[in-house]
């Protein structure tokens, strides 16, 4: 299913992708390294960070826009002991 809605759609949701005991590790690392992210001013934009395509319909995701913002965090910030780092490579 997920392979099939990305070829449909280019994007797809995996529910329930981490546990929820994984999910406040995750969370707890994030919070603890705060003073280091980048935040990124808001803007409207959809999952692909494009301008739409007119030539597809409105519910399409590349038509779907919603105000976001983007936390940036670097590499040297995860440690290898850190599910975080495991994550991100």
């Amino acid at each position: 299913m997920v392979q099939e809605k990305l070829s449909n759609y280019g994007c797809a949701v995996i529910r329930n992708f981490f546990s929820d005991e994984g999910l406040k590790i995750l969370l707890r690392e994030a919070e603890e390294r705060l003073e280091h992210d980048y935040y990124s001013p808001k803007k409207l934009c959809n999952v692909y960070l494009g301008n739409g395509n007119p030539e597809l319909p409105d519910y399409n995701p590349q038509n779907i826009f919603l105000e976001l913002t983007n936390v940036f965090r670097t590499a040297d910030f995860f440690e290898p002991e850190r599910y975080s780092y495991r994550l991100y490579y």
